[in-house]
């Protein structure tokens, strides 16, 4: 009995032992490019998460509109950004996260392993959506409406549309973050003890708003910087700076 039960510990040993081994060759063996334009939006989420990772990639930039406008129906939903690992395509930032959290994060921290953590991270990438959509609706006006966009969504409609969005909706997404990061244990959203990737999400999009609605609640002020402090991130920019 004792022979089988220190057979079994040995055997759970090699496999906790072994998965990150498999994440770290295949870090480092991979073929990894990022395309999308020069500017953060949802492109910033996946650089900052390939760099947490430790995962060396191609940051890709169209020139052009033009240049993403012969790319486009190439693509798998017509949008960037586009990660290819390998030559293989995957698209929509939060399930592109979550790929490279499981396949490269060494730590297995990224994207945590307890289910219930896990929820609570998928569920702050989706409240960010929830907050981005009213915004991203008279922004990309032919996405949403199609034909009828500029017979619905005229300029005046636009202008009452954003300023709603501006005064009560966003106030509101923000109160909810600012609610979630007091009530967390820890200085990130998820209560873990190191960030994850609702955290890379929450905190880009929050930066990325602030730059046209103002400064944020002053909690999730300091919170965006506390992601924007951690080594991997500013080793990142620093590079990316220096690319620029």
């Amino acid at each position: 009995m004792k022979l089988i039960l220190g057979a079994a510990a040995a055997v759970t040993a090699y496999a906790l032992l072994a998965e990150p081994l498999r994440k770290y060759l295949r870090r480092r063996t991979a073929s990894i490019k990022l395309t999308y334009f020069n500017l953060d939006g949802l492109g910033e989420p996946i650089r900052l998460t390939l760099a947490l990772a430790g995962a060396r990639f191609e940051d890709y930039r169209f020139k052009s509109r033009d240049e993403f406008g012969a790319l486009k129906p190439k693509l798998r939903f017509g949008q960037v950004p586009c990660l290819e690992v390998n030559g293989t395509e995957l698209v929509q930032s939060a399930a592109v996260m979550r790929y490279v959290a499981r396949a490269f994060d060494t730590s297995g921290l990224l994207y945590p392993s307890d289910l219930q953590a896990a929820a609570l991270v998928d569920a702050l990438i989706d409240q960010v959506k929830d907050m981005t959509t009213g915004r991203m609706v008279f922004r990309y006006k032919a996405r949403f409406w199609g034909s009828a966009a500029d017979a619905i969504l005229t300029e005046s409609v636009v202008e009452s549309i954003e300023k709603a969005w501006l005064e009560e909706v966003l106030p509101t997404h923000l109160a909810f973050f600012a609610k979630v990061a007091s009530e967390s244990p820890t200085q990130w959203l998820a209560g873990t003890a190191s960030p994850t990737i609702a955290d890379i999400m929450v905190a880009t999009q929050l930066k990325m708003l602030s730059a046209f609605s103002g400064k944020l609640p002053g909690s999730l002020d300091a919170y965006v910087n506390n992601v924007y402090a951690l080594p991997a991130v500013v080793a990142w920019r620093q590079r990316e700076a220096e690319l620029k």
